[in-house]
């Protein structure tokens, strides 16, 4: 089912708008301590947690504050959903780390759990709600059907291979966010999203993993720009996914751009918003000409339509360097 999308521009000035309420917002929690209230803190340093409420294949932002911060956050780990992760500094006092709830976990609550270098714990709790997601039927050649279920022992251990150096990839992030205000789309104009977020994918009567992403169809050859600044960690031609970009957005966050025509950047260069990648092609497991845009944090795949969506997410707290 085709879904009409929103140009980037229009995107970017709400999100504008949305970043400077929801920093004044997220910044009053930091200082209250406030969010979740399973559990308490130590008294020289609290946990915040928000939202409280999320779906699967949304994510949370839980920041730690007060003195025993002071030495930056070495030594601090938490726990969600079985998803163990670490904290990025994120101002004088302060340490925040983004964690995704996957989109195949089941409804219910979940206890996030922090632990301090001494030893110290508090735990908070985040109520995960029910999410629909629909069944795609495709059919296809046996070739493609077999990029995603190899049945050669040389085509499997070449997909290990690159999942390996994907995983690599987003195995370390920026200590502080890259990002420039509001996340945009990546293709200009108006979007056709042919396949959703998170929907069920049944290949050649066979279901196959959840979708990552969101697939948008556009002519081959569209240009294809970054959703935010950031540092490219990956870009190379993978068997499943085609030529692949892979952008390091900070404190965990990172965009992906799938099955492109070609791409105009190499790893460990630094990007603009809106900067220009690579073209739009049909190269890896692809019926047509589309861009796959995914995003990534600790604990898996996330909507990449809440990037867009500043209001909604907690990250418009941003790391003063100070």
């Amino acid at each position: 089912m085709t879904h009409p999308g929103r140009a980037g521009g229009a995107a970017g000035a709400a999100g504008a708008r949305a970043l400077r309420a929801a920093a004044a917002w997220v910044l009053a929690a930091v200082l209250l301590g406030g969010g979740g209230r399973a559990g308490s803190a130590p008294a020289s340093w609290s946990l915040s947690v928000a939202p409280e409420e999320v779906g699967p294949g949304e994510f949370v932002a839980a920041t730690l504050a007060g003195p025993a911060l002071r030495g930056g956050p070495e030594g601090w780990s938490g726990e969600l959903a079985g998803q163990r992760f670490g904290f990025y500094p994120a101002g004088p006092d302060r340490a925040v780390a983004l964690v995704a709830l996957a989109y195949h976990l089941r409804p219910g609550t979940y206890t996030l759990t922090v632990q301090g270098p001494g030893g110290e714990r508090a735990e908070r709790a985040v109520k995960v709600h029910p999410r629909a997601y629909p069944l795609q039927r495709l059919t296809v050649p046996p070739s493609k059907e077999a990029l995603v279920r190899p049945q050669d022992p040389a085509t499997a251990r070449r997909l290990q291979q690159e999942q390996a150096a994907v995983d690599a990839a987003r195995a370390r992030s920026s200590p502080r966010p890259l990002w420039e205000g509001a996340f945009v789309w990546p293709l200009e104009g108006p979007l056709r999203i042919t396949s959703e977020f998170g929907l069920i994918r049944e290949i050649n009567g066979r279901i196959t993993e959840r979708h990552s992403g969101l697939d948008l169809a556009a002519p081959a050859g569209t240009p294809v720009r970054a959703a935010n600044a950031g540092q490219v960690v990956l870009a190379r031609a993978l068997l499943a996914t085609g030529n692949t970009v892979i952008v390091d957005h900070g404190w965990g966050l990172f965009t992906s751009y799938l099955h492109l025509r070609t791409m105009v950047v190499h790893e460990g260069q630094t990007v603009r918003k809106g900067q220009l990648l690579g073209e739009v092609g049909a190269t890896g497991f692809a019926t047509g000409p589309h861009l796959h845009w995914a995003a990534w944090l600790p604990g898996g795949f996330v909507d990449p339509r809440l990037l867009l969506e500043a209001a909604r997410w907690p990250p418009a707290l941003s790391w003063s360097g100070n």
